[in-house]
């Protein structure tokens, strides 16, 4: 099979429909760990071996797809702009990878609207990624070569010598960033959610709604997600006060 013809015939696609060409699927790949290391999972192909790192996270929904997306992102330019299998990529490969994510190209097979995941228009990106975005890309995407190292799968972390230049960006992270409502502005939405009309059983139950949820999320700055999915059982009056318990990220209450 003509690597030059079916890499050119691929296009981005989600990674639980992806069919990569046999060439380049990574069962022989350069960078894979030579036959004499036990391997401790039992992929045998580059996709599997990366389903089975996302399956570390099946217990968190929201890195689950944080990590999904990255990983799926460089498996589909591996193939797709580079032409070698994810387990054939090398560190002049992720340099190149970090001017991508800067810049997709060709846009129109890279970049849309976002779209669910079965539609036919749906694109891995929405456009360029910031620097923040792709420190934070890179840096999931060394901590999944690093699980394929020890897991027996890869031989090497190509992201192994750029361990000090992720050190250094750290810091940048510690920045703060304040995102508020100054107290007018508070006052104001507070104003407006008190004044919804309250004559009608549905309108009554829409004015609670909407102020318990705001409430709710300025006092306690609870993510979306935690929002979503906290039940009234959650809220508990103890020692005359009302508490509210959260199971959040990484799946600590």
């Amino acid at each position: 099979m003509d690597i030059s013809v079916t890499s050119s015939m691929i296009k981005p696609s989600p990674l639980e429909i992806f069919l990569p060409p046999t060439s380049l699927n990574g069962e022989s790949g350069s960078n894979r760990a030579p036959a004499t290391i036990i391997k401790q999972i039992d992929a045998n192909n580059d996709l599997q071996a990366i389903q089975t790192w996302l399956l570390e996270f099946t217990h968190s929904p929201q890195t689950l797809r944080t990590y999904r997306k990255e990983a799926e992102r460089l498996l589909l330019w591996a193939i797709i702009e580079k032409r070698k299998p994810f387990s054939s990529l090398s560190r002049d490969d992720l340099r190149d990878y970090e001017l991508f994510l800067s810049d997709p190209q060709p846009q129109q097979n890279w970049c849309g609207l976002r779209r669910p995941r079965n539609h036919l228009k749906w694109r891995p990106f929405k456009g360029p990624l910031s620097q923040d975005s792709i420190a934070h890309a890179i840096t999931i995407i060394n901590a999944l070569f690093n699980y394929l190292v020890e897991a027996g799968y890869l031989s090497g972390n190509p992201l192994g010598l750029m361990r000090r230049k992720l050190a250094k960006r750290r810091p940048m992270k510690n920045k703060i960033t304040e995102r508020y409502l100054e107290r007018n502005c508070w006052e104001a939405v507070l104003h407006y959610i008190e004044n919804l009309p309250k004559e009608k059983n549905r309108q009554l139950k829409h004015y609670e709604r909407t102020r318990y949820l705001f409430y709710l999320l300025y006092l306690l700055g609870l993510r979306v997600n935690e929002v979503a999915t906290t039940m009234m059982r959650d809220i508990k009056q103890i020692r005359g006060k009302w508490w509210i318990t959260i199971t959040g990220k990484g799946n600590k209450t």
